[in-house]
């Protein structure tokens, strides 16, 4: 009980903490709630004391056609594998579906940046995602950091550093903007093999690009 209540704490502690810096709130700050779940969903519950047990044994005796009574044994021991292993698999499943959607969006979005590079558009001008205007950035970032009158592409991250001019950027969707040029489109799938999706490719135009 311990262990959940500092884990929701945590969770609720994190949230709060974002929201009063005006930072962006991430579904990974929940994350401290699947462990404590895990644990005790995982964790073996104690054996009924014999008195329990000799109670439970006498009322299942009196019900005609009743089962046997509680696991105890081996029995027990395969109920707690087989809980744990079904467990175990839905977990693995939803690990492998987030992974291999992540990694088809993220190598598909770096692939675009690098398209906006072989243009003549610095790498350090580009935005193609987080870990990209963060990877080619010298600067010190300032989070939470706002340009009033921003275009609406302009995202938090691209703020976050002062001395960063977008002059090309990768979008999930199309945009129609007289001062944007589309260079390229990006197709990939979802989960790495499902659905079709595309990533497009802005020059910007204004001064200094």
């Amino acid at each position: 009980m311990l262990l959940v209540l500092f884990s929701i704490l945590t969770a609720i502690f994190l949230c709060f903490f974002e929201g009063l810096t005006r930072g962006t709130v991430f579904d990974r700050y929940l994350w401290p709630l699947d462990f404590s779940l895990a644990v005790l969903l995982l964790a073996r519950r104690p054996a009924p004391s014999p008195q329990a047990h000799a109670l439970g044994t006498r009322a299942h005796a009196g019900v005609a056609g009743a089962h046997a009574g509680p696991l105890t044994g081996p029995r027990r021991q395969l109920a707690f594998l087989l809980g744990t292993a079904a467990l175990s698999s839905v977990v693995a499943a939803v690990a492998t579906v987030i992974t291999l959607n992540a990694d088809a969006y993220d190598a598909a979005r770096w692939s675009a940046g690098d398209k906006a590079v072989a243009a003549g558009v610095p790498a350090t001008m580009v935005d193609a995602g987080f870990e990209w205007v963060g990877s080619h950035q010298s600067a010190v970032a300032l989070p939470g950091r706002r340009v009033p009158g921003a275009p609406f592409y302009d995202t938090w991250f691209d703020q976050m550093f002062p001395a960063f001019n977008e002059c090309a950027f990768v979008s999930g969707n199309e945009v129609s903007l007289p001062w944007l040029r589309r260079l390229a489109t990006v197709t990939y799938q979802e989960l790495g093999f499902t659905e079709r999706q595309d990533l497009y490719v802005y020059l910007v135009r204004k001064p200094g690009c």
